[in-house]
C-alpha cells in the first residue's frame, strides 16, 4: 500500500455524509433541523485536514512547480461537476424565471470561485426567504474553500511544512505556529464582523480561515506529537459526535460555528477503527453519501430552487426530490467527476488549467445569451409577469424623465446601511424637473420603500410643472425619533434624519410638500400586543410634531399608510403569479381585505386624528394594492404589484398610483 492509500480516512467520508444530509435536511425545511447550515462548517474542517494531508504528501522543486500542481489537481476535482450543474441548473432556470439575471450572475461568478464575494456585495441573506430563488446561492462556500486553497500552499510553503525531511520537528513546529496564530485572528474578525458587518463574516474567506485552519491544525498535531494523538485517540469519540449532533439540532449562531468546528477537528482526531462511532461512519450507505458528497451537494440546491420556482415542496413532493438528487449526484459523481478527475487531460499543467478555463468562459458566455439577450430567453411562462422580480437591488437603478431629461441617479441619492454614513448626498443628483424653476417643489424621504416611486411623479413634473426630489436610508424609521432595531441601520437612520433631511428641506419654500412615504405596515403586527398600542401613540406624537415643525415654515407633511402586508405572503412575485409550472405550489399566505383593515386599524385611527389639524395629509393606495376580497400580488388586470418578497412596490404599481398621488398633491385644499 503506498502512502496515498495509507492516508485515506473513510471514516471522514462517514463525516461528510452527516454534513450533507444535515445542510439538505435544513435546505429542505430549517425548522426540522435549525443548525443543518453548520454542515458546511464541518465541510470546512474536514477540507483542512485532507488537504494539508494531502500537501503533506507532496514535493516541489520549486514553489512554481508546487502551485502548478496543486491548483491542477483541485481543478480537476471541483470543475467538471460544478461547470455541469451551473450550466444545466442556469439553462433549466431559464424556463422558470423571467429574469434570471441575478441568479445567472451568481452562477457565473461560482464558475470563478468569485459567488461568496458577489454574494457579500449583494449584501444578501442566506437565510432570507429571497436565497432561496437564487439557484447557486450555495456555491458560496466553495468560494471560500477555493480562496483558502489559492494562499493555503503557500503559507505551508514559506513554513518550511511542504519539505521537512531534514528537520521534521523544527518545520512542523513553525507550520503549526503560523496556522495557529493566523486561524486566532481569522477567529477574532468572525467574531466580530458576526456584530457588526454579518454578511461579510458569513460570505468571505478571511472570517472563515480559522474553520479550515482548525482541520490542518489537528493534521499537523498529529503528525508531529505522537503522545498528544495517542491521548485524543483514546478519548472517547462519540462525545464529539453528540455535540455535532446537538448542535445541528439547535442551531445556535456564532457558539453553534466554534463548538461544531472545534467538536469536529476533535472527532477526526479521536476517531480510530474498533471504536462504536469508527464503525457507524465506515457504514456503507455513509461511505457512499460521503463519496458523493460533493456532487450531492451541487445538485440538491439545484433541485430545490427548480422545485421552488415550480410545483414547490410538499410533503408528496420530497420522496421524488430526494430521488431526484440521489440520482443526479451518482450520475455527476460515476459520469463527470470521478473519470475527470483521474483522467489526464494534458502532459502540460498549464494547459490542463487553460483548459479549465476555457470551459467556464464558454459557460458563462451562454449564461450571460440566456439571461441578457431577448432572442434567446427560454422563459415559457406569461410575459406579462416578466417585470416582476425585479429584486431589491433594483430600487436604487437610475431613472430618466424623457420629458425633462432630467435623471435620478439611484445610487447616489440612497443610503444602503450604515457604511454609507458621512456619504454625501448630491441634492441635484436626486431631482426630477427644475427646482428653482418649479410651481411646487415635493421632497420625498423616507427607508427603501420611497426609492420605487420615484417613477410616480412623471406627469406631476411634466404637466405641471412640479419638481421633485426624492432621497432614501434603506431600513431607516418613520420619524427621527423611532431608531431602527436592526443594527445595521441605525447610525445611517440617524444621520439620514439629522443631516441630510434638513439639509434637502432647506430648499423647500412656503407652499412645498415633504412627502414621506415608509414601510408602516411594521407598526401593523398580525398579534397585537399591549407594547404595540404604546408605539402607536408615541408615533402620533412625533408626526404631530413633525407636521407643525413644517407647517410653521409653511410646508405641507403627506405620508404614505401601510401597503398590505405581501411580505408575510413568504413567496417571491413570481412564485405568486399565475404562471404553468408554480399551480400546484400553495406556499403563498394572503391576507383578505377584511384582515388588511383590522390590521391596520390603529395606524387608521391615528391617521383620522392628525388630519383633524389640517396640516397633515395621508396617501392611501389600498384600493390599488388590494382591489379585491384578497390582497395578493396582483392587480385587477393582472399586473404584478410587487418586485421582491419584501413588498417593495413594482415599477407598474407605482405608475397606477401615479394619479391618485398626483391628485393629492395638486389639490390645493390639501
Amino acid at each position: 500500500m503506498n502512502s496515498k492509500q495509507s492516508a485515506y480516512r473513510p471514516e471522514i467520508d462517514g463525516l461528510r455524509a452527516i454534513a450533507v444530509v444535515a445542510v439538505i435536511i435544513n435546505h429542505f425545511n430549517k425548522d426540522i433541523l435549525p443548525g443543518g447550515y453548520l454542515g458546511v462548517d464541518i465541510f470546512f474542517v474536514i477540507s483542512g485536514y485532507v488537504i494539508t494531508s494531502s500537501l503533506s504528501m507532496r514535493r516541489g522543486n520549486t514553489l512554481g512547480h508546487l502551485l502548478l500542481e496543486f491548483y491542477t489537481r483541485r481543478l480537476k476535482r471541483l470543475a467538471p461537476a460544478l461547470v455541469t450543474c451551473v450550466l444545466i441548473t442556469g439553462i433549466l432556470l431559464c424556463l422558470f424565471n423571467p429574469t434570471p439575471r441575478d441568479s445567472l450572475l451568481t452562477g457565473i461568478t461560482a464558475l470563478f470561485g468569485l459567488s461568496n464575494f458577489h454574494l457579500y456585495l449583494q449584501a444578501t441573506n442566506y437565510f432570507a426567504g429571497s436565497s432561496l430563488y437564487d439557484a447557486f446561492m450555495h456555491t458560496w462556500s466553495l468560494g471560500v474553500e477555493e480562496q483558502f486553497y489559492f494562499i493555503f500552499p503557500m503559507i505551508l510553503w514559506f513554513s518550511g511544512f511542504i519539505e521537512w525531511g531534514h528537520n521534521k520537528p523544527r518545520t512542523l513546529n513553525t507550520s503549526l505556529f503560523i496556522l495557529i496564530a493566523l486561524s486566532a485572528a481569522s477567529l477574532a474578525i468572525f467574531a466580530y464582523l458576526n456584530r457588526t458587518n454579518p454578511p461579510a463574516g458569513f460570505f468571505l474567506m478571511p472570517p472563515r480561515f480559522w474553520e479550515l485552519g482548525s482541520g490542518s491544525i489537528m493534521f499537523i498535531l498529529l503528525a508531529s506529537h505522537a503522545s498528544l494523538a495517542r491521548l485524543l485517540r483514546s478519548l472517547p469519540s462519540l462525545i464529539p459526535l453528540a455535540i455535532i449532533l446537538l448542535l445541528l439540532y439547535t442551531g445556535t449562531k456564532t457558539v453553534g460555528y466554534i463548538g461544531i468546528v472545534f467538536a469536529t477537528a476533535i472527532l477526526i482526531g479521536s476517531l480510530k477503527p474498533g471504536k462504536i462511532e469508527y464503525s457507524m461512519l465506515t457504514n456503507y450507505w455513509f461511505l457512499y453519501i460521503g463519496t458523493i458528497s460533493y456532487s450531492l451537494y451541487l445538485w440538491h440546491w439545484s433541485v430545490l430552487c427548480l422545485s421552488r420556482w415550480t410545483v414547490g415542496i410538499h410533503a408528496w413532493s420530497v420522496p421524488i426530490q430526494l430521488l431526484l438528487m440521489l440520482g443526479l449526484a451518482s450520475a455527476s459523481y460515476r459520469w463527470i467527476e470521478q473519470p475527470l478527475r483521474n483522467q489526464e487531460w494534458s502532459v502540460h499543467r498549464w494547459t490542463t488549467l487553460a483548459y479549465g478555463l476555457i470551459s467556464a468562459l464558454i459557460s458563462s458566455t451562454l449564461l450571460l445569451g440566456l439571461g441578457w439577450l431577448k432572442p434567446f430567453s427560454l422563459f415559457t411562462g406569461d410575459r406579462a409577469a416578466e417585470f416582476a422580480q425585479q429584486g431589491v437591488g433594483s430600487i436604487r437603478d437610475d431613472y430618466t424623465l424623457l420629458a425633462t431629461g432630467s435623471t435620478w441617479k439611484g445610487i447616489n441619492c440612497t443610503l444602503k446601511d450604515n457604511d454609507a454614513v458621512g456619504r454625501n448626498i448630491n441634492f441635484k443628483d436626486c431631482i426630477l424637473g427644475d427646482f428653482s424653476k418649479a410651481s411646487r417643489r415635493v421632497l420625498v424621504v423616507g427607508n427603501s420603500f420611497s426609492a420605487p416611486f420615484i417613477r410616480a411623479f412623471d406627469d406631476l413634473v411634466a404637466k405641471d410643472g412640479y419638481a421633485v426630489a426624492l432621497t432614501s436610508a434603506f431600513g431607516s424609521g418613520p420619524t427621527e425619533q423611532t431608531i431602527p432595531g436592526n443594527k445595521g441601520y441605525d447610525k445611517s437612520h440617524q444621520y439620514y434624519w439629522s443631516q441630510v433631511i434638513p439639509s434637502h428641506m432647506s430648499q423647500l419654500k412656503k407652499g412645498d410638500w415633504l412627502f414621506l412615504i415608509d414601510d408602516l405596515s411594521n407598526f401593523s403586527p398580525s398579534k397585537r400586543m399591549p407594547v404595540d398600542d404604546a408605539v402607536i401613540k408615541k408615533l402620533h406624537v412625533e408626526f404631530s410634531q413633525f407636521a407643525e415643525k413644517l407647517n410653521k415654515k409653511g410646508i405641507k407633511l403627506a405620508v404614505l399608510h401601510a401597503i398590505p402586508f405581501a411580505r408575510d405572503a413568504q413567496c417571491p412575485p413570481i412564485v405568486a403569479s399565475n404562471q404553468w409550472y408554480n399551480s400546484l405550489s400553495n406556499s403563498c399566505i394572503f391576507f383578505s381585505r377584511k384582515q388588511t383593515l383590522a390590521r391596520r386599524a390603529s395606524l387608521d385611527s391615528m391617521f383620522k386624528d392628525l388630519q383633524k389639524t389640517g396640516n397633515f395629509t395621508v396617501v392611501d393606495l389600498l384600493d390599488i394594492f388590494c382591489p379585491g376580497l384578497v390582497c395578493n400580488y396582483n392587480a385587477n388586470d393582472g399586473t404584478v404589484l410587487y418586485r421582491d418578497e419584501f413588498s417593495h412596490p413594482s415599477e407598474a404599481a407605482v405608475r397606477l398610483s401615479a394619479p391618485l398621488i398626483r391628485k393629492i398633491l395638486t389639490n390645493k385644499d390639501s
